[in-house]
């Protein structure tokens, strides 16, 4: 109800006639069901994200102190004494207690969880706490490595949550600022000259208050948080960007480019034979065009499968070191393959291939992607090969803590990478504002200036 009797009262203040505001208000009612259902939704998603970080907190303490999944499960049902993690929590102790499922009854037992609330990072702890109780023994500081995630990970989202309360702040103010200058124009000129009941005016003025709407809005579903779910990576379009640059490189992909350059100097022989001076700067276009563009396609796909690689690496190496706090190397190598992200998938295959033939030379982990610059994935695969070639279980548990730090460095570069990906462009929501409001200016002293020029016709 505020919100529409502040665009009545702006109307008002703009000079709108009725039957505008009436337009703009019919507008706002149209999307205040998306404005207030995107502001539910992402209310929703932050208790499921603040449940999420309770949660796992909750179970590792509880399993390093008691190494049960029942006994953690008990625990962290007293964390939530109501409210849809509450009812997944009890459903999972019923199945363990009653032991009503077939197959992996952990499993089973915490499919609600993983159901209702979809995050990586609770699958991962659900597989180790599962994998921990069947094998037993030490898991000690594969939880300091999870608890350590689960922190930083908290710290990452709850920043970018910021961020964007800061960019949704940052609109607002614009618009009113716009809103206000706008307002300061008009009582700057001379009113007698003024033309606002002009249907021009009328016109320009509500499209400029509907614009501001649109820019809230749209800045609303833009800023929306997803709190839990990662962006997935689009896997056809990765897929193609990969075997482009497997099988292109600058040269292979410039191969076909003297064909066309010898058609097209045919084809500017016969503009200068015919004068057409037009036709010549087109074709000398396309020349230029077809001469930069395999080196432009092939930058811009080394960048997004760089980007994929940072993204996607920290995440398996994460399985990894947890895998290697009961596997050696090559088995954990082994293993977390199957999970390993598409973009990754193949060289790590290549990769073991190559260690089979050669299991004690360094060159398969130094062969990794070898056409991409990836320094920190490098320096990680020369630590991994180390703890390969060490062998002795205590200097590899000091090297896996190395690498853990690592790869938190990773993670949260990662991350961070993904949050400034989901703000891209948002920013410049913060400029809009200024430009329409600058339209809504032009066109009153474009109208002031066709009054004046009335008036002195008519006075010559």
């Amino acid at each position: 109800m505020l919100s529409f009797a502040g665009i009545v009262l702006l109307g008002v203040w703009y000079g709108l006639k009725l039957g505008y505001i009436a337009a703009v208000s019919l507008y706002a009612l149209l999307l205040s069901p998306f404005i207030i259902m995107n502001s539910c939704k992402n209310a929703c998603e932050e208790k499921d994200f603040e449940d999420t970080a309770n949660y796992l907190e909750q179970m590792l303490y509880s399993f390093k102190r008691i190494p049960k999944i029942l006994t953690s499960l008990e625990d962290a049902a007293l964390v939530f004494p109501e409210g849809k993690m509450h009812k997944a929590i009890q459903s999972a102790v019923h199945k363990i207690q009653n032991e009503t499922e077939e197959g992996n009854l952990y499993h089973a037992a915490f499919q609600d969880i993983e159901t209702l609330y979809s995050c990586r990072r609770l699958i991962q702890t659900h597989e180790f706490l599962v994998k921990a109780e069947e094998i037993g023994g030490d898991f000690s500081n594969a939880l300091r490595i999870l608890l350590l995630d689960r922190q930083l990970w908290v710290e990452r989202v709850y920043e970018l949550a910021q961020q964007r309360r800061n960019i949704r702040r940052n609109i607002f103010i614009s618009l009113l600022l716009s809103a206000g200058i706008c307002k300061i124009s008009m009582i700057m000129l001379p009113k007698e000259f003024m033309a606002l009941e002009h249907p021009l005016s009328q016109i320009v003025t509500a499209a400029y208050m509907i614009s501001g709407i649109t820019i809230w809005f749209w800045g609303q579903k833009k800023l929306q948080a997803a709190w839990l779910k990662e962006d997935a990576a689009q896997e056809e379009e990765i897929r193609r960007e990969y075997e482009y640059l497997k099988t292109n490189g600058r040269k292979g992909a410039a191969q076909h480019v003297p064909a066309k350059l010898l058609l097209l100097s045919l084809s500017a022989a016969f503009a200068v034979w015919m004068k057409s001076r037009t036709a010549l700067l087109l074709l000398g276009t396309v020349s230029i065009l077809l001469w930069c563009w395999p080196g432009i396609r092939y930058r811009l796909a080394k960048k997004r499968i760089i980007k994929e690689v940072d993204k996607a690496f920290p995440v398996w190496l994460m399985d990894l070191s947890l895998l290697m706090q009961t596997e050696n190397v090559h088995n954990a190598l082994e293993k977390s393959l199957a999970k390993a992200p598409y973009v990754l998938r193949e060289e790590l295959s290549r990769m073991l291939d190559s260690i089979e033939k050669n299991p004690n030379s360094i060159e398969p982990f130094l062969d990794f992607m070898p056409w991409l610059d990836l320094p920190d994935v490098q320096s990680a695969l020369r630590l991994i090969y180390s703890m390969w070639a060490a062998g002795d279980r205590e200097d590899m548990e000091k090297q896996i803590a190395v690498l853990v730090e690592k790869n938190h460095h990773l993670m949260d570069k990662a991350e961070r990478l993904s949050n400034e990906d989901s703000l891209a462009g948002v920013g410049m929501l913060v400029l809009i504002p200024m430009v329409t409001g600058s339209i809504k200016m032009m066109t009153d002293m474009g109208l002031l200036l066709v009054g004046l020029m009335n008036i002195t016709k008519g006075m010559i």
